[in-house]
C-alpha cells in the first residue's frame, strides 16, 4: 500500500482489533477500579450466606462524593505549603 493510498477497511478493522488486543487488560483495570469507587458493585457480593446476619450495604456513599470533591479541588488549584524552619519554639 503506497503512502498516497487511503486505508482500506480490512486494514482498519485489524487495527481495531489489534488496539482493542493491546488495551483490553488496561481497560478491564480501569473499569473495575471505577466500579469499586463509584461503588456499583455490592460490599457483600460472594460473601458466604451462612455467616451474613442482615442483607445490607455498610458503604456510606457520601464517603465517595467527598472523596470526588476533594479530588477535584486539589486537581483544579494546586495546593500551596509554606513552612518555616528555626530553631524555636513556634517553628
Amino acid at each position: 500500500m503506497a503512502y498516497d493510498d487511503p486505508p482500506t477497511a480490512s486494514y482498519l478493522c485489524e487495527l481495531q482489533t489489534e488496539m482493542y488486543d493491546r488495551y483490553r487488560r488496561d481497560d478491564i483495570q480501569i473499569d473495575t477500579s471505577r466500579a469499586q469507587r463509584e461503588m456499583r458493585v455490592p460490599a457483600m457480593l460472594g460473601a458466604d450466606q451462612k455467616y451474613m446476619l442482615v442483607n445490607v450495604d455498610p458503604r456510606d456513599p457520601d464517603v465517595s462524593e467527598e472523596g470526588f470533591q476533594q479530588t477535584a479541588m486539589l486537581t483544579l488549584e494546586r495546593p500551596k505549603l509554606h513552612l518555616d524552619g528555626g530553631e524555636s519554639d513556634t517553628a
